[in-house]
């Protein structure tokens, strides 16, 4: 259990100390609290009582073993916890907060009082990994380090996940919403999850994501000399932030840092019905590598954009049908080369008119399987392959 806590700022009264259940009463909007180690044991239990949702409390810690989150962790508010040893929610734990952010990057007092939430490492920081539980209630949870990994389930309802591997990392809150990573780690050594499997990528994930009406955002700035990849979605990986409401969901993969992205798993970001709006799925990485199955359907189809800055490889399926309205957009663009396979199935059909398909390559595009942009009204959709050199093999390419 969490032991050695000294209030650095803010009122702050703990109480529970040497048993099973920790009470944290915080009667300011911000705190900031010590601890020589924070971790909870299997049936252990932590409450945070904070003055609204909005409430935020630091627990940084300064001591030199790493965080195990194995029982309960509660609170009203938001939590942030910044281990630089490690952090790791075991599959036996359970967060639920208005927020959580787990972080092996520190963050300084003034920053975090003045609300400018930046994030910096030593050069090569340790891991976050969650195997657990964790909900959100309308909040963010953020998963900040050197590296980080998901095999359990976290929901964020109209809220935020965010998945980030670096070592200087802003997260913002108020305008975009999105994380940025502007320095990699060097994380060169075979790194490991909780369950001591090794890690291919800088983040990974098998588990699931969701975020509905909400943002999922994965990326890990990468230093050209690594081999390992950013970003790698397993089969198991299921990312979803469908619609709430009017509320369309977003997923952002990678980014200008990121070198090898693989997505195996599903995305999804369809509306909730028919008739309720879809969302956007944007991925970005030097090599880029799709065999999973991306789901954009809605009243209208979604968005959703691959950027390569070498090879682009697309062995699944993008659906970004409208139901009952315009199809979407499904846009891939490399600077190199663009191959897709047989299994390859994207679908912009729409009920009164076609989407866009474009595919875009600075030297070559080699295509197989289908792609389509049909309607059932009268105005099909459009289908764009542009590169030096186009080569068709088995493709079914409709638009009507």
């Amino acid at each position: 259990m969490p032991s050695g806590g000294a209030v650095a700022s803010g009122e702050v009264n703990i109480t529970g100390t040497g048993t099973n259940h920790l009470i944290i009463d915080q009667k300011t909007n911000k705190s900031i609290i010590n601890w020589d180690s924070f971790s909870i044991h299997s049936g252990g239990r932590v409450d945070f009582n904070q003055p609204s949702a909005k409430s935020f409390s630091l627990n940084r810690v300064n001591g030199s073993t790493p965080s195990s989150i194995a029982g309960q962790l509660n609170s009203n508010g938001k939590v942030m916890l910044i281990n630089p040893n490690g952090v790791a929610i075991t599959p036996k734990g359970v967060v639920k907060t208005g927020s959580f952010t787990a972080s092996t990057l520190n963050i300084k007092n003034k920053d975090f009082l003045s609300e400018n939430y930046k994030f910096e490492g030593v050069g090569s920081s340790k891991g976050v990994s969650n195997g657990g539980k964790i909900t959100i209630g309308g909040g963010h949870a953020a998963f900040l380090g050197g590296y980080v990994s998901n095999s359990g389930v976290v929901t964020a309802k109209l809220g935020k996940i965010l998945m980030g591997s670096g070592e200087k990392i802003t997260l913002d809150f108020v305008g975009d919403g999105l994380m940025s990573v502007s320095v990699p780690s060097n994380q060169l050594g075979n790194v490991k999850d909780i369950h001591g499997r090794s890690l291919k990528s800088l983040i990974s994930n098998s588990g699931t994501l969701k975020a509905n009406g909400g943002v999922i955002q994965l990326s890990a700035a990468t230093a050209k000399s690594l081999s390992r990849g950013s970003v790698n979605l397993g089969q198991g990986s299921i990312i979803i932030a469908t619609s709430s409401g009017d509320k369309k969901g977003k997923v952002v993969i990678g980014g200008s840092q990121n070198n090898n992205i693989r997505v195996a798993g599903q995305i999804n970001v369809s509306g909730k019905t028919i008739n309720s709006p879809s969302g956007s799925v944007y991925i970005r990485g030097q090599n880029v590598e799709h065999f999973g199955t991306i789901n954009a359907n809605g009243k209208s189809g979604g968005k959703v954009q691959i950027l390569s800055n070498d090879i682009l490889n697309i062995d699944g399926s993008i659906l970004a049908k409208g139901q009952t309205d315009k199809g979407g957009n499904v846009y891939m663009v490399s600077e190199n080369q663009i191959t897709s396979s047989k299994k390859t199935n994207i679908d912009v059909t729409g009920k009164k008119e076609g989407g866009t398909i474009r595919s875009l390559a600075e030297t070559r595009i080699i295509s197989s399987g289908s792609l389509k942009a049909n309607s059932e009204g009268k105005y099909g959709g459009k289908i764009d392959l542009t590169a030096k050199n186009v080569k068709l093999v088995a493709s079914n390419i409709e638009a009507k």
